[in-house]
Formats: C-alpha cells, structure tokens, sequence
C-alpha cells in the first residue's frame, strides 16, 4: 500500500490527460487539504489536482437510488463539461472489481477485509483517464461522496475550484453513529449525513385506541412528518440516515392513553406509581400492545430497526409475578414476547433494548435472557449522561460485545443534560469515541440537548471516530503517520 502510494505520487508529474492538465500537490497544500475532512479518511494521500471545469462525473448503470442522490451532489457542485475527458466513475463494484470501464479488484479484495466494510469505500484514480468512487454497498458511495464534497468546499465552489485527485480508503469505527431526539429539522439531517452520521433515534406518538389496540399516531413524534415533500424516513433515507422510531420508556405509557382504555395493566400496588407509572409487564395484553406498536411502525415503508426503551425509574409492579421476576426484566420479556410475533412478518426487523438507570441494578439479568441478536443499549441518566473523565463501558457490556451482540451507548455529548452551558471539548468526545471502539461497541447513540446546533463542535468531534490514519508524503520514505 505505501509502495503504491509513492509510485503514485510520483507519476503524478508525468500526467496530462486530454483538456485537463494534472498539477503535483506539494505537501503544504495537502494538508490544508486534509484539515478540512471530518471525519478524516483511514487511509489518504493526494499527490495532484485538477480543473473542475475538466471534469465529469457519471453513475455506473443500474445504480440505486442513495448512489444516484450522492453522484448528483457531486455533479451539481463540480459542474464540469460533458465533453470533458477526465471523469469520476460512482458506483458499486461488481464481484469481478469492476465499475463501468474500470476495473480495481484489489481494492475491492481490500475493503471486503474492513470493518464495517459495507460503510467503506474508496476513491482511485485511474491512469490518465479519470478516477473512481467506489464501494461495496451504497452507505459506501454516499460516504466517498462527502469526502469529495467536503474537499470540494474548502475551495469555495465549482468555478473557481480544483478537484484534488486523491487515494483513499476509509471506513468508520463504529457501525452506528447518531444523535437521539424527535426535533432535527431537515438542514441538521443534511449536517449530520454530511459528516456520516448514519443513525437518528426518534420518539413516535403512540396511542391505544377505544378497542384496545395500539396504534401509530405520529412518526416523528414532534417534527413536521414531511420535509421537502418527502416522509421523514425516506428523507433521512436518502441521506445515508437509518431513521429509528422509539417505543419510549415504558414507564411513561400514560400519555398514550393506555391506563383510560385498559386501567388492568397499570402496575399493582403504591410502588408502581410516583413521578411515572409501571405497567404490570406480566399480562399478555401488555406485550399485544407492544406488539401492535411495532407492526404498526414495521408497515410503515422501509423502517427496519426499533428501539424499545425500558422503564426509566425504580417503579416496580408489586404484582405476584412483577414482584419476584423484578420490573424490568419482566418489560424486556414482554418487549422480546412482541418482536417475536411481528418478526414472523418481518424477518429483516431488527430490535435493540435500551436499558435505564431504572434497570441498571437488574441489567445482569435482562441481559442473560435478550436474544444474542437483539441489541442492547447501555443508557443511564448519570452513568452515561455524565461529562467526567471516568470510562463509561462497565465489563458486562463489553462482554456482550465480545460474544458478539452488537451494544451501542448512549452519552450526552454537552457539559450537562440539564444545564445549557457553551462548551466545546474535543478531546472529550475524541476519549469516549476511543473507549467506545476500544470495548467493541457499535453504535453510538449520542444526546445534545436542548438542541444540536449548540453543541455542532463537539457532534463533529464525535463524528471524527477513534482516530484517522493518514498516508501522505511520507509513504516516500515508508512511514505511516498517525494524527492523535
């Protein structure tokens, strides 16, 4: 890989396609280049440049619909001339390593090696025609795409830019990046994807109806359901975004009407009731209920993950069963009851259980009996929503995540969830991303209240992952240079 990096850079000189002059980079100018990317690429070296106005950028044939919106990004903001000689290829490989006329199937052997590798991607130039964008899966596309965007703006616009003719090859730490909230408007959808944020958890409005049957109300909960003419999941969609709708904490079902239409499974006793209500978690219906929530959010188009969340308090139903089972464990079962019966018509619908500062005494237990394949997300409201140095991923978790389930964490990214306070720390989020990667977590389910556009610095630094290597000029002289 160095090798061919070196050889690279220095043929470089000896370039000059058809109507487009290739110019050297020296190495000033490409780390001006490179402090521009967030998240900076694993593995990039730019060795030229070129006009933009003496390119094009054409999508392989049959491409979908995520590679098609990233391939117009980048036309619209490269212009260029369909007569142009040097071209940008966007697509998927193919099984050979093939996109369109070119093929690269060591690259294509080198990402099918990578974590996370239906995220990865590359960007290569070939010989003195053009250069390819290309990936394994179309999460792939869309990310190469925000890196050239991103290269891109540091010059101001099409016009008067240069294309950086660049190597690379990147993946993402962790499979799941994102925020949780139900108000993104549709500019902070863009933010985020444009740095691959790739995950938003979202509440949903919930009811229980006259029959006694759940149903969805509203998804989202609280933004407007449409944003440029498009529901909000497939917006989300076509930028890279799983949009997951949240079945929220299960000890605050009041609002959906449940107890006025079925007051049997309000929880039992003095303790089930204080700042919020248990549900007897025990009865059957409790787990239909659950269950029409979930189909209801399955049936809507393309929604493969929920996210159910555990009751938030020490509430505790002191029915015979709840009692003796505990509060939560007995929710979890209900929760696991429910997905079962909906994954019979929805094999693809994937679940993750977030646990609670109400569960944690308990979340030993919950997780013993959670499917292996049902992920588990590790929230508390002071153990995660907490700002010290101390590390957050206690040894259980990163048990799970070794025997493979997929555990995802959910922290606060501000100085405090209760107090708005300007605060940007970057080595903050860059030390949890690395202990979140460093314990085998995959997914990072982040919380910037009361809104994201205060804390955009220190989302970014999330973004940013555990760290970046970066192969630039020194690969002449064989070294690897690691940016802390």
């Amino acid at each position: 890989m160095k090798k061919g990096i070196a050889v690279w850079i220095a043929s470089m000189l000896l370039w000059s396609a058809a109507g487009a002059e290739i110019v050297q980079v020296g190495e000033e100018e490409e780390r001006t280049w490179l402090n521009w990317l967030i998240p900076l690429p694993k593995e990039i070296g730019i060795g030229g440049k070129v006009e933009l106005s003496a390119v094009q950028v054409r999508l392989r044939p049959g491409a979908g619909e995520l590679e098609a919106y990233a391939a117009s990004l980048l036309k619209e903001q490269m212009g260029g001339s369909e007569a142009a000689e040097f071209e940008i290829l966007v697509g998927l490989f193919d099984e050979e390593g093939r996109v369109g006329k070119w093929a690269l199937p060591e690259i294509r052997e080198q990402l099918l090696g990578l974590p996370n590798r239906e995220q990865a991607y590359a960007i290569w130039p070939v010989g003195e025609e053009g250069m390819v964008l290309a990936a394994l899966r179309e999460e792939g596309v869309w990310n190469g795409a925000q890196t050239l965007l991103q290269l891109l703006e540091r010059n101001g616009g099409a016009e008067e830019g240069m294309l950086p003719l660049a190597r690379v090859v990147d993946w993402p730490d962790l499979a799941q990046r994102g925020l949780w909230d139900d108000t993104f408007s549709g500019e902070q959808i863009e933010w985020m994807a444009a740095h691959k944020l790739n995950r938003i958890d979202c509440h949903t409005r919930l009811k229980v109806n006259e029959e006694g049957r759940g149903t969805v109300e509203r998804l989202p909960a609280k933004r407007a359901q449409e944003i440029d003419g498009m529901d909000f999941p497939a917006f989300c969609r076509l930028r890279g975004m799983r949009y997951v709708p949240i079945i929220s904490h299960l000890s605050h079902l009041r609002r959906t009407g449940i107890y006025d239409v079925l007051p049997e499974l309000k929880g039992k006793g003095a303790a089930a009731e204080g700042r919020f209500i248990a549900p007897c978690a025990a009865q059957l219906q409790f787990a239909e209920i659950l269950e029409d929530w979930m189909r209801g959010l399955a049936d809507r188009a393309n929604i493969e993950e929920i996210a159910v969340w555990l009751g938030e308090e020490i509430d505790q139903c002191e029915c015979d069963v709840c009692r003796v089972e505990g509060q939560h464990l007995m929710e979890a079962r209900a929760i696991v009851a429910a997905y079962r019966e909906v994954e019979k018509d929805y094999p693809e619908l994937r679940l993750w259980v977030l646990l609670s500062q109400g569960s944690y005494a308990s979340n030993g237990r919950i997780l013993d009996e959670l499917p292996a394949e049902v992920g588990a997300i590790y929230y508390h409201g002071i153990k995660t929503y907490d700002s010290s140095r101390e590390p957050m991923i206690y040894y259980r978790l990163r048990e799970e995540a070794a025997r493979g389930r997929e555990v995802g964490v959910c922290p606060q990214l501000t100085v405090s969830w209760a107090v708005v306070c300007p605060w940007s720390g970057p080595q903050f989020a860059r030390a949890r991303m690395v202990e979140f990667v460093d314990k085998g977590l995959s997914l990072m389910s982040g919380y910037a209240t009361p809104d994201i556009d205060l804390y955009a610095f220190n989302v970014a630094a999330a973004a940013e992952g555990e760290e970046a290597v970066v192969l630039h000029h020194l690969a002449l002289v064989g070294e690897t240079t690691t940016l802390a």
